[in-house]
């Protein structure tokens, strides 16, 4: 008597249980989501709550939201997701980082030190004061900040890596290291948590190159004044960047951009012979948010990882700013980041 076997059905997604079916979405990233999405009607739902517990886990509460006029839940995931693959997991809700249980302040030390030395000090020369030693120098940055309704632990960390480790935090994410993981995260969530607050930031302005410059500080500014630039050409900035608004302080005359240096008698502004980037700030869009975040009365920035896209070219005499024709070439360029 002779048998004969058939070969089992194959498993189709489409008949498996509603709550294995959700286990295997929040197994995919962003770009498997949004394919999912197209399957049919009935997981898109189901696509859209995969993709909101896998950006709260990544981002946390305060960075993980989304509103109906800023970037989609998916392009925002997909940005979370480039920032762990690059540097490994956020600090958990605790401020603790899961593979090696440290948060900013942990990181403070290992910062300042790389700061300095990438500011061209003697590693052997270096002291390093602490945080609380170092946060009544910015108190004014810090009081500006929380009247601006942030929170005071968050305005605290928000300037002291900005004005005392950007750099180094932007040396470890370009190599992808993960010594800086928690003050990265940090840094990024909180300006992702201030993105369309308020009014659209006006026109702001950078020197590409000099001291403090974008080119500076992130040798992807480069590509602006590269040979063969053009219109529509783009790059991932990795640190924090930004500009000034123009008054009489930034574009005094048009001889170009000063920009402020803190010195023994306060703040002077200094002229800064160099090519100027103007960032415009259009409204959001479901690609991502496309205005920087205001954190000075002055000034505006932009988180790590934002893409920046070159919009058009003037030379030296063909652009003004607060009134003055200036004498600089000028890179105006847009962003995007989610």
């Amino acid at each position: 008597m002779s048998h004969t076997f058939s070969a089992p059905a194959p498993l189709e997604l489409a008949s498996l249980p509603v709550e294995l079916l959700f286990k295997v979405l929040l197994s995919l990233r962003a770009d498997g989501l949004a394919r999912a999405s197209r399957v049919c009607r009935a997981w898109q739902g189901l696509v859209v709550t995969a993709a909101r517990e896998r950006l709260l886990a990544l981002r946390g509460p305060a960075a993980a939201g989304t509103t109906p006029h800023g970037p989609s839940l998916l392009c925002s995931l997909s940005a979370a997701e480039d920032l762990t693959r690059r540097i490994g997991r956020r600090a958990d809700g605790n401020g603790k980082q899961p593979w090696r249980g440290q948060n900013w302040r942990d990181e403070w030390v290992k910062i300042r030190r790389e700061e300095l030395v990438l500011q061209g000090n003697e590693l052997e020369d270096i002291v390093v004061e602490t945080i609380e030693t170092t946060l009544p120098r910015f108190r004014q940055e810090v009081e500006w900040l929380v009247q601006s309704g942030w929170e005071g632990c968050d305005a605290k960390a928000y300037t002291l890596l900005v004005y005392m480790g950007r750099g180094a935090l932007g040396a470890a994410l370009r190599v992808g290291s993960r010594r800086y993981a928690a003050s990265t995260h940090a840094l990024t969530g909180l300006l992702l948590s201030r993105a369309g607050q308020g009014e659209l930031a006006p026109h702001c302005f950078c020197n590409l190159s000099g001291r403090w410059g974008l080119s500076e500080e992130d040798p992807a500014w480069g590509a602006l004044s590269a040979a063969g630039a053009a219109p529509g050409a783009s790059f991932i900035a990795t640190t924090v960047s930004g500009g000034l608004v123009a008054n009489d302080h930034t574009f005094a005359d048009g001889r170009g951009l000063r920009i402020p240096i803190f010195c023994a008698h306060g703040v002077e502004y200094q002229l800064q012979d160099a090519a100027v980037v103007a960032f415009v700030s259009p409204p959001p869009s479901r690609e991502g948010w496309h205005a920087l975040v205001q954190t000075t009365p002055t000034g505006f920035s932009l988180p790590p990882l934002a893409r920046v896209t070159l919009v058009s070219v003037s030379e030296a005499g063909e652009w003004a700013a607060n009134g003055h024709r200036v004498c600089q070439r000028c890179y105006t360029v847009s962003v995007s980041y989610a």
